[in-house]
């Protein structure tokens, strides 16, 4: 999930919506993915960020303003920064949020920096994260990746016939799911469903994969909680902070609508839409 950054307030106006306003607001949401991931390779081609595996998700490459390719790298290098701690490090870091786009949600909590971790990525999109740090020797005991079936679909067809990807895995024992749409391997998971559903759909299928409560664990959302109910994002929340033993909770959301870029952002998702 995620559109490149800024805004705020109801992103989906009444006029965007058709005859199924969830189906409608479910579509767009998936479509910020696309306009994401453009801008990121925009970022990346400009040399702002290193990604080479970006590349492989990008069909019709397009370059971006300068407010969205520094948007672009101020997004990923926060969340990239908060990863690599985590991995690295035996206390969880506790990030005061930005003044920005940023917000971060945190239970800092001391471990073992030898100890095994996890790192739960909500509504993923084309994210490629894990496929950077492990390239760089940097990885989870376990990484998973959720998003909508769609979106997971898309991602696992790309991941498959790229060597690139299937090299950074480096299992043999590789396997696909649920008719094409999830991906499971020793360290990393993609998987399909609804964050609206977590608790009933969504933990099952962590725990049927490994999953452990009891392990130091990164939930990381990149624009992701704002295009949900508030209901449901506190569901979230509230099962981490219950059931979780040890637990990093790291928020990016857009935050501000009435500055430049969210007034870019709010004009990309109505593009969307046409």
């Amino acid at each position: 999930m995620g559109a490149p950054g800024g805004g705020g307030g109801d992103p989906f106006p009444p006029s965007m919506m058709r005859d199924d306003p969830q189906a409608a607001r479910d579509d767009v949401i998936k479509g910020t993915d696309d306009d994401a991931i453009i801008s990121k390779l925009s970022a990346v081609n400009l040399g702002y960020l290193d990604d080479p595996f970006v590349k492989h998700f990008v069909k019709r490459p397009s370059r971006r303003p300068p407010l969205i390719n520094r948007g672009s790298y101020l997004r990923t290098r926060s969340l990239d920064t908060f990863t690599e701690q985590f991995i690295k490090s035996g206390t969880m870091p506790s990030p005061t949020p930005t003044t920005t786009t940023a917000a971060a949600t945190t239970t800092a909590v001391t471990h073992d920096a030898g100890s095994k971790k996890q790192i739960v990525s909500l509504g993923c999109g084309s994210d490629t994260r894990y496929f950077k740090f492990k390239a760089k020797g940097l990885s989870a005991h376990k990484y998973f990746e959720i998003d909508f079936p769609e979106s997971t679909a898309k991602k696992a067809v790309v991941i498959k016939k790229n060597k690139a990807f299937t090299d950074i895995i480096g299992d043999p024992d590789l396997k696909v799911g649920m008719g094409g749409i999830e991906l499971y391997s020793k360290d990393y998971c993609l998987l399909s469903g609804d964050l609206r559903e977590f608790t009933e759909s969504i933990v099952p299928k962590l725990k049927a994969q490994g999953f452990d409560t009891s392990l130091p664990t990164l939930f990381l959302s990149e624009c992701v909680l704002i295009y949900i109910q508030p209901g449901d994002s506190d569901a979230i929340v509230n099962w981490v902070g219950t059931n979780m033993d040890a637990s990093l909770f790291v928020v990016y959301e857009q935050i501000n609508p009435t500055d430049a870029f969210g007034a870019m952002m709010l004009r990309n998702l109505k593009e969307l839409k046409r």
